[in-house]
């Protein structure tokens, strides 16, 4: 069980799935369901700033990407907030762009109750869940994808810069270790960013340490 109580909001668009969730959770008294919600727009307004320890969603709201700005919208709203999807949607796109977004964990509602809690009890406990192999298998496939990509888009001096970067070296640092000028360096930058559709240097480490670039 949960160390603590884990104050829970549901968003699902299905009323009488959000009720069963909601009945069965009761089963469990490390979980309190404090709302719920069944849009993107009502679970913006409803949802408990600062006060959610666990927000567990399906993604389609009731289009995936509404699942995706909510992960995104929670995260900044309650930083401290776990993420866990329960969705009847399995696409690699879908689970690839959740897994970008932030979520913590994503499963399938074919997984039996008791499975689904224990994955729960594990995330809030600060352990890393065990997820469907059926997820795990779609979203490797997918990053390995995107990472084969990377490396394509990526040269071997860009992968060298962004290494440095990511160490915290400066563009003089960078230049000096590498024997460039810093104009050279800002070039350099300015592509790596361009390539990964960010805007700024911070940005794309996380794009390349998620994709095992560096």
């Amino acid at each position: 069980m949960p160390i603590r109580t884990v104050n829970t909001f549901i968003a699902d668009p299905q009323p009488i799935f959000v009720d069963g969730l909601t009945n069965n959770l009761k089963q469990y008294p490390g979980f309190r369901v404090t709302g719920w919600a069944h849009s993107l727009t009502e679970a913006k307004r409803k949802f408990p700033r600062g006060k959610t320890d666990l927000l567990l969603m399906e993604i389609s709201l009731p289009r995936p990407a509404h699942g995706i700005e909510l992960i995104k919208y929670s995260l900044a709203a309650c930083p401290g907030c776990k993420i866990a999807v329960l969705s009847a949607t399995y696409d690699s796109n879908v689970i690839y762009q959740a897994h970008q977004a932030g979520v913590h964990v994503y499963l399938l509602k074919e997984n039996g109750f008791p499975e689904i809690i224990r994955v729960l009890e594990t995330l809030m406990a600060g352990g890393k869940p065990q997820v469907s192999p059926k997820v795990e298998d779609l979203l490797q496939r997918r990053l390995n994808e995107d990472r084969n990509s990377m490396d394509n888009k990526l040269g071997q001096r860009e992968l060298e810069i962004l290494r440095l970067v990511a160490q915290g070296a400066s563009d003089m640092e960078i230049a000096s270790e590498l024997n460039l000028t810093t104009q050279t360096v800002r070039h350099t930058n300015h592509c790596i960013l361009r390539k990964f559709g960010v805007n700024n240097r911070t940005k794309a480490v996380i794009v390349a340490l998620r994709n095992n670039l560096i």
